[in-house]
């Protein structure tokens, strides 16, 4: 008797973790939709002009900084994106929308291969982008260079 209840509280639990925890569907899963990366928002440590949180399109990772395409004032009918660069140390949290499981923190100045490897994934160019493909970019958004806030670009496209 004592088999059998230890049985079925086994298969109970089986059958609680395998509808616990599913997520968001495919289907579901807006970058999944098309080629555009995930929305996520980063909040910022310390005070920064406009507050401390900016959520874009996140176009591209690396371990010390993050591409996102930001849409300024974008309940207005002049609402224009632009490509922003974000490094990493700024960063207090990052969380991608419909990715409650992934919530970046960055104590350091660098991500770790793991958080950078998982933020790839849903990114427009998970690759990277190459001085010809960010110029293409900041050409289609008429942008002359990424607004960098850490200082890494001094007036040209940069390899992400």
């Amino acid at each position: 008797m004592r088999t059998v209840r230890s049985l079925l509280f086994l298969l109970m639990l089986f059958a609680a973790g395998c509808s616990v925890g599913v997520g968001v569907q495919i289907e579901d899963f807006k970058p999944a939709q098309g080629p555009q990366g995930v929305h996520i928002e980063l909040r910022l440590k310390g005070k920064v002009i406009g507050g401390n949180t900016i959520s874009g399109e996140l176009l591209a990772v690396r371990a010390d900084r993050i591409l996102l395409n930001v849409i300024d004032n974008p309940d207005s009918p002049n609402a224009k994106s632009r490509v922003v660069l974000i490094p990493v140390s700024m960063v207090k949290t990052a969380e991608p929308e419909q990715m409650y499981r992934v919530k970046v923190r960055s104590k350091r100045k660098e991500l770790d291969e793991e958080q950078v490897n998982r933020l790839r994934l849903v990114a427009r160019f998970p690759q990277g982008l190459s001085d010809e493909m960010l110029a293409v970019l900041l050409a289609d958004l008429g942008q002359d260079r990424v607004d960098d806030w850490s200082g890494y670009n001094k007036g040209h496209p940069q390899t992400f």
